[in-house]
């Protein structure tokens, strides 16, 4: 009984053990010492903008593969009919 214990923690010492031998941890460390470093820029450099037009965004653009036709359609109507469509799946 002791020899089959020994023989499968030797078994699942080495699933451990063959993997960190044949890592190659050293080369990736190295190379991570070289990497160039990141400058951050000041908050007052970044070029989001203040304030957006929601009104750009009240219609969606729908492309039928079948037919080739774009529909244009509300995103409220589109956003209901998509969630439908999801809560069909998952029923």
């Amino acid at each position: 009984m002791k020899k089959i214990f020994l023989f499968l923690f030797f078994i699942i010492l080495c699933c451990f053990l063959i993997p960190i031998l044949f890592t190659m941890q050293f080369s990736a460390i190295s190379s991570m010492a070289e990497a160039p470093k990141i400058e951050e820029k000041p908050p007052e450099e970044t070029t989001a903008p203040t304030q957006y037009d929601y009104k750009q965004y009240n219609v969606v653009k729908v492309l039928h593969t079948k037919t080739g036709e774009i529909e244009e359609i509300k995103l409220n109507i589109y956003m209901e009919l998509y969630q439908q469509k999801c809560l069909l799946i998952f029923i």
